[in-house]
């Protein structure tokens, strides 16, 4: 049987809360997801939800002040100038403060606040609370990342001045954290997305010529993927990985393989491969068009990935590959600019491409100056749109 004591504790869990309360937090939410973050906080803060006992809501509160003052920093507030921006984080912080110090408030409060404190470059001050979270709440995986993040601002802080013990020494902490957050969320990919971020940090300041530290992001982005691929947002990975995103991606493939985005993506990686990854552009953008033959994009890809394979067999001697390859490339860059609705027949009877201005036994045009003038008529078309 269950002790009476947890049956009550348990039928107060599960009993419905304030209905004005519950009411306004789901009228608030339905705000935030058009962007009204300010009708979010004003729809809660008249339910009480400001002073309310009820930690959820307190919080809740909390983040849409975030959101709302996030706004309007980007949208350039001018009540929000200069040092009333960091006044502005302090007074999101006091909600998130409070809302720490209520009967069963989560993590989300101390990450928001130590965030809040972030935002106001009070970065002892956040690295105290994430500390002071990891306290009250041991197992903590947002804190642990929260932690991280700020390690990493006091790195960078160091960096500015000149203190690089004290960089090295936050990076240090700052990678501990997050593999600590990577044993203790097994499923999850944010910590190892973190460390990853953090690695390519460091071999970037280190002139991108550690490619140890290069491998072990790659690896770390894999792990993630793995973990949990819808965690991981394609566009940044790639923004982060460029070339070396091919491994990432294929791992996420083979847990869902029909994502046409992560092919799309991996298609750009084989793109920006030296030398390219030709065969791999071509399947994978290939793959995209059979899908979404609108996705006209693809086969200005195909063009330039050919005409660039080309150019490498030129260099190596193999003429009649490259000729081939320089015809692939006019066929997609034609493609491209006919589904752009680019193309306009060639005035000039001396053009390559001009049909019926050779005599009958003259030689075919050549491929190589076929590709060229395609691709000079993709450029001036491109800078136009």
């Amino acid at each position: 049987m269950i002790p009476m004591q947890l049956f009550l504790a348990l039928c107060a869990l599960a009993a419905p809360q304030d209905p004005a309360l519950e009411k306004a937090l789901a009228t608030a939410a339905k705000y935030a997801e058009t962007g009204r973050f300010e009708a979010a906080v004003a729809t809660l803060k008249g339910a009480g939800a400001d002073t309310s006992e009820d930690a959820r809501a307190r919080t809740q509160y909390g983040v849409w002040m975030m959101r709302w003052t996030e706004a309007r920093l980007a949208a350039g507030d001018p009540e929000l100038a200069g040092l009333a921006a960091v006044d502005a984080w302090y007074e999101v912080a006091d909600v998130f403060s409070a809302a720490t110090q209520l009967k069963g408030a989560s993590d989300e409060p101390w990450e928001q606040w130590s965030e809040c404190l972030l935002n106001a470059n009070d970065l002892g001050q956040a690295l105290s609370v994430a500390d002071d979270g990891l306290k009250a709440q041991r197992d903590s995986v947002r804190l642990l990342l929260q932690r991280g993040r700020v390690l990493m601002a006091q790195a960078r802080k160091a960096a500015q001045v000149g203190k690089a013990e004290d960089e090295a020494a936050r990076y240090a902490e700052a990678e501990s954290s997050f593999k600590l957050a990577m044993g203790k969320g097994p499923k999850l990919a944010a910590p190892c997305l973190r460390l990853a971020e953090l690695k390519v940090t460091l071999w970037a300041q280190r002139g991108a010529t550690d490619a140890g530290l290069r491998a072990e992001a790659v690896q770390l982005w894999s792990e993630a993927v793995r973990r949990e691929p819808k965690g991981v947002d394609l566009p940044t990975l790639h923004a982060w990985l460029g070339a070396d995103a091919v491994a990432p991606l294929t791992a996420y493939l083979e847990k869902e393989p029909e994502s046409v985005d992560a092919v799309w993506f991996r298609g750009l990686a084989h793109w920006a491969a030296n030398p390219i990854g030709w065969e791999g552009l071509r399947a994978d953008m290939q793959r995209v068009l059979e899908v979404n033959p609108g996705f006209v994009d693809a086969n200005f890809y195909l063009g330039d990935g050919a005409m660039r394979r080309a150019q490498e067999l030129v260099s190596g001697g193999e003429w009649e590959t490259a000729d081939a390859h320089f015809a692939v490339a006019s066929r997609f860059w034609a493609a491209f600019l006919r589904a752009r609705a680019l193309w306009k027949p060639v005035r000039n009877r001396a053009h390559p491409l001009r049909a019926g201005t050779r005599s009958r036994n003259a030689p075919p045009p050549n491929p190589y100056e076929c590709a060229l003038v395609v691709r000079q008529l993709v450029n001036d078309k491109r800078a136009r749109l």
